[in-house]
């Protein structure tokens, strides 16, 4: 199992706007699904825009085998640049065997 969670710095969010978050695997193997993606919306509101701190998270059980690896990602348009939280307790990779 894999599980991917960040959270950006506080900012503005577009109305109509989106983040993915992916979690993809290197493996070419049969008996594993490689990528999973994960999608937050933010519909319109009455202000045009909103500011606040933006996070998401993905997970995906992958059959992984040795030298296969993992890659998180995460592309968004919420109408500008975004970092991560300088709170490293709210930004977290994991990787645990079932």
């Amino acid at each position: 199992v894999v599980s991917f969670n960040f959270t950006f710095a506080s900012g503005t969010i577009a109305d109509d706007t989106k983040i993915e978050a992916i979690v993809q695997t290197s493996s070419t193997s049969t008996t594993t699904n490689p990528i999973f993606k994960c999608v937050n919306s933010y519909p319109g509101n009455t202000a045009g825009t909103a500011t606040n701190l933006v996070s998401g998270s993905c997970s995906g059980i992958f059959n992984l085998v040795t030298g296969d690896t993992i890659r998180p990602s995460v592309f968004q348009n919420l109408g500008t640049s975004k970092s991560l939280s300088t709170d490293k307790t709210l930004t977290s990779f994991s990787v645990f065997g079932l």
